[in-house]
């Protein structure tokens, strides 16, 4: 009978063509739902408002990253666990720049958080994805004093609304333990 250690290693961590499957998954989600974002504000502008040029460049980046990144997923000969925490903390980085440039913690591309949350939870399990959604909280809490207390030209008062704030890193919080409890199967 094989020992506890070596059941739970083989219920709860993924290998070889499992975890290959799982970032094929991820990054071909990714790769459409950035061309989908992108699609979504070149037919209806109503945002970004400021730094539009900055936000379109940063959108059209991350649908050619999202690509490259399937790309190298499916033709690596290994996908290990350093691949899962780069990609991871790329997209963590991508949607940070991306709501920062387009309204901070009131941008539509607030989605773009949950993604991350989403990834993590079908990549790991309850523990990674409590972290990822705390340090997403941090993000969102750190666009919002960047852009209300930050650099001149990224002062708006528009951009910040504390009850769109507060309202928002419940969400991440809520969405995280939630999406993290699906994966303690």
């Amino acid at each position: 009978m094989p020992a506890l250690h070596e059941r739970l290693h083989a219920k709860f961590v993924r290998t070889g063509a499992d975890l290959r499957t799982t970032e094929k998954d991820i990054a071909g989600a990714l790769v459409v739902y950035s061309f989908i974002s992108l699609i979504a504000i070149y037919i209806d502008p109503t945002e970004p408002k400021r730094f539009a040029g900055l936000a379109y460049g940063l959108l059209g980046s991350y649908v050619v990253y999202s690509y490259l990144l399937l790309v190298y997923i499916t033709k690596a000969k290994e996908i290990g666990r350093r691949t899962q925490l780069v990609t991871h903390a790329l997209n963590i980085l991508w949607a940070g720049a991306i709501g920062l440039f387009t309204s901070g913690p009131n941008s539509a591309f607030f989605i773009f958080f949950v993604f991350v949350i989403f990834s993590a939870a079908y990549r790991w399990h309850l523990k990674q994805t409590l972290l990822t959604t705390v340090g997403l909280t941090g993000v969102l809490l750190a666009q919002a004093l960047f852009l209300s207390m930050g650099p001149h030209a990224f002062r708006d008062d528009s951009y910040f609304d504390t009850n769109r704030l507060i309202m928002r890193a419940v969400y991440l919080l809520m969405i995280g333990g939630l999406a993290g409890m699906w994966r303690t199967d």
